[in-house]
């Protein structure tokens, strides 16, 4: 009859204990000390992660100047429109060709 213990798993597993010991050190840490070694590898990845930022700054908060629009005011109904699209007539800017004819039919 088969139980499945053998002594080979013992020795095995005590070999893997000593062996574990030897790669990571004393496992027997107080719950302080795990707190605290899990605090410093915090704090060096945030510091890791702040040093990298400082490399790699990506997008500024404040975004593109040359992405804003320059925006003219339609002589006719006052609303702001982009210089791009605006329509200019005679000095002055207008929202659509309605606009500026009725400004066109107006001057004398």
């Amino acid at each position: 009859m088969d139980t499945g213990w053998h002594p080979g798993y013992y020795t095995a597993s005590l070999y893997a204990s000593v062996f574990y010991k030897k790669i990571v050190g004393n496992a027997d840490y107080t719950s302080l000390e795990k707190v605290l070694r899990l605090l410093i590898i915090i704090l060096l990845l945030v510091l890791l992660y702040a040093w990298l930022k400082r490399f790699f700054p990506g997008e500024k908060p404040g975004g593109d100047e040359s992405r804003i629009a320059k925006m003219v005011q339609c002589d006719h109904c006052r609303l702001y429109i982009p210089h791009t699209s605006a329509i200019k007539h005679a000095a002055r800017f207008y929202c659509c060709d309605e606009h500026k004819e009725s400004a066109a039919d107006k001057t004398p």
